[in-house]
């Protein structure tokens, strides 16, 4: 059971890092955000379902997803987390 959590949490975490999470740095590159307060944990609802996979590519492949979804408007990049505010500055960039 907890081999069963690790594996479906992995791509769980990396949609997280992919959509939710933002960190913040200062100039002197070092963390602003001190606790969990603003750290969004996604819960089963904003999860996707997944039987397996890695933390490790997984933010990438949302990102990528993103990315190719929007390809036919131009867009070819997507900073992290994908937020719609940064798709949509993606595409009226593109667009200019």
């Amino acid at each position: 059971m907890i081999v069963d959590g690790q594996i479906a949490g992995g791509p769980t975490e990396g949609f997280a890092e992919a959509s939710m999470q933002w960190f913040i740095f200062d100039e002197g590159g070092n963390g602003v955000g001190t606790n969990f307060m603003g750290h969004l944990i996604p819960t089963a609802r904003e999860a996707p379902a997944c039987e397996a996979g890695a933390t490790v590519g997984s933010p990438a492949a949302y990102v990528d997803a993103v990315i190719d979804l929007f390809a036919p408007l131009g867009v070819g990049n997507v900073d992290m987390p994908v937020h719609p505010d940064r798709v949509g500055a993606a595409i009226r960039d593109r667009r200019r």
